[in-house]
Formats: structure tokens, sequence, C-alpha cells
């Protein structure tokens, strides 16, 4: 497990720039932290990230700035980003920023992405789906910046149960975005909205002979794009897909606006998870096997890929996201989509040797 892990040659840092955010989304997993109100991240803490991103073993750095909501921070903080950046940068580095779009932040938007930053968004399908669980002002302020932004800005869709059935409409929305690809993420925990191992299948195989029929052509559905390519070639693509691959643990860090540290996002807050603060632990000693919690977590793991090591699709899977495996009752437990993510798979593997020959997807 640990070699596999070693072969991942980027660090993801993932910054909570201010847990405070301008929506409440019904599925939102940062519920708790995002009650705590913590504010900006200080510009100490912030500087403190940037110079331990760049001291790790990793030859490349991508930062994502998130939240809460990343842009309740000023303009002068992301150039602070930019400064600090220049002057400890040891390998190449990139900026994402996943933003809500809160009102009033598209002269901001405009003056990051001419900084160099890429701008993402939320946008759950079709309008009355988006309105339901994010609210309808909100729709209406991704769209535009998406459908303004002449290609530059895309969106993420979080999956829920609201968009069974709704599969075309997700394809005639990307379309009319122009977007060249679309990423669509499972909507996971204990809320309405969640989707269970038959609901994640039912959505991606809908979506997945719906691309079909379009010629799979653009929009491209990334999450099944990329098990294609692994399946037609028999190899997993050098980047592994974070709700796929297993490989994020000692290559992603979360860091809090007061700077605690955690391997993913979506373990902030808790017990266990949390690896150490950043003004008392580099990110290459949070993330190192021998820092005990990474060293707990490590071997939970290692007792969950021995178990999901029998499945057809591990080269591919390589034991799945550690969040659904807490979600199923633990770190040592299989994926709670496992199911579906193999049935998915074997539905893709059965499809390979039409798909190759006649759309050339190798």
């Amino acid at each position: 497990m640990e070699a596999k892990l070693r072969e991942e040659t980027a660090l993801n840092v993932i910054v909570n720039v201010s847990n405070t955010c301008v929506l409440n989304c019904a599925y939102c997993f940062n519920h708790d932290e995002r009650l705590k109100r913590q504010g900006i991240m200080e510009e100490e803490l912030l500087e403190e990230v940037v110079y331990a991103a760049f001291k790790t073993r990793h030859k490349t750095v991508e930062f994502e700035w998130t939240g809460g909501e990343p842009l309740l921070a000023p303009a002068h903080f992301y150039d602070k980003v930019i400064l600090l950046q220049r002057k400890f940068a040891t390998k190449p580095c990139t900026n994402t920023i996943q933003t809500t779009v809160p009102p009033y932040s598209q002269a901001l938007i405009c003056t990051l992405l001419r900084q160099g930053y890429t701008v993402s968004t939320t946008i759950d399908g079709p309008k009355a789906i988006h309105s339901r669980i994010r609210g309808e002002k909100s729709y209406d302020r991704a769209w535009e910046m998406v459908t303004q932004s002449g290609g530059r800005i895309g969106y993420i869709i979080t999956a829920t149960r609201d968009h069974l059935t709704h599969e075309r409409e997700i394809f005639d929305q990307a379309s009319e975005a122009k977007l060249y690809s679309f990423h669509c993420n499972p909507c996971l925990g204990d809320s309405e909205f969640a989707l269970d191992a038959k609901d994640y299948l039912a959505f991606f195989l809908a979506l997945f002979n719906e691309w079909i029929d379009r010629g799979m052509e653009e929009p491209k559905p990334y999450t099944l794009e990329y098990m294609m390519k692994s399946l037609v070639n028999r190899v997993e693509p050098r980047q592994s897909l974070c709700t796929f691959g297993g490989r994020c643990l000692t290559n992603f860090v979360s860091v809090t606006p007061h700077g605690d540290l955690y391997p993913c996002p979506k373990f902030a807050g808790i017990d266990g998870f949390k690896l150490g603060n950043i003004m008392d632990l580099s990110i290459e000693d949070a993330i190192s096997p021998q820092n005990p919690p990474m060293a707990r977590i490590l071997d939970a793991r290692r007792a969950a890929m021995e178990t999901c090591s029998q499945c057809r699709y591990y080269p591919y899977l390589n034991g799945c996201c550690p969040y659904e495996s807490y979600l199923a009752g633990g770190l040592d437990k299989r994926s709670c989509l496992c199911e579906g993510k193999q049935g998915l798979f074997a539905y893709g593997e059965a499809m390979t040797a039409y798909l190759k020959d006649s759309l050339g997807l190798a």
C-alpha cells in the first residue's frame, strides 16, 4: 500500500479559507465546522501553509482554496497567496478556487482569473433541483458566472437522490454551458439526499447510457471517462480520481481556518483524524506514516485493502475513498458504495470492446 501511495507525485493542499458560508446547503458535510464561524484565515497561518507545502517529497503542489466560502476573503488575501508562492516555490504549483459565487464577487473572480487561478463552482443540475438544495439565488449567480466566462469556469454536480432520472437534463445543461467535461460527486452521509450503493449505480448507469447515446462526445462526465480509460487501457491513470483511487492518504492534506491539519476536509472536526496544527507540525511530518494519527489511519486502511484486494476492480479502485469506509463503520471497512462501484465497473468492462472499436477511447 505504501509503495502505491508514494507513486503519487502531487501534493493536494485543500485550504479552508473560512468556515463561514453564504449558503446553507441541505447536504453540507461541513455543517458542524461551519457553525463555529471562525472568520478568515490569518496571514501568519497562510504563510506557514504555503511555506510548508513546498517542503514535502512531492514534485508538484495543487492548492485548492475552499470553505465555507473562500471569496469572503478580500482580494489582498489572494494577492498574498501569489506573493508567498513566488517567495517559497521550489516546484510547480496550481491554484483552484471552489466558490458558491457570493453576491458582488464578480469583480474579484475576474481578477483571480487574470492572476492564473482556476475558478469552479457547484451547479446541482437543473434549476429546480439546485434551488431546493442550495437556493434559487445561488443558482442564478453561479449560472451567470459560468455561461459568461467564455469557457473559463466550470462546475461540479453533487449527485443526490433528486438527480435520479434527470441524467439527460444534466447533459443538456452542461452542453448549454459549453463545458468540455463535468464532474459528479456522490452526496454521502445521513441526509435525505444521500446516495446509497443502489442509487449510485442507478445514477451513473443512466448517465453512462446517456453519454453513449450522445456518441461519447463533449461534454464528458469525468468520472465515467476516467473509468473507461482505465478499463480500455487496463491501467490506472497516473492521476487518481479522488472518489475511486484510494491514493489520497499522505498525498492530501486539509487545513482549517485555524491551522488544524486533516487527511481530507470531510474528516475535519472528527475525533481521531486531526494530524496536528500547522503552527506546531509541518505538512511533511503531519502526513508522514511516522505521525501517530496517520499511522493509525494507515493501519486501518491496510485491513480494508486486504479485504478489497479480492475485488476484480481493485487495481483501479484501490480500496476506494477512506471517507466512504468511515461511513460504512470504520476505515477498515469496505466503501459504503462498494457494490455500486463494482456494478458500474462490471457494466463498463462489458462495454469496453464495443466502445474501444467504435469510439476510439484508448
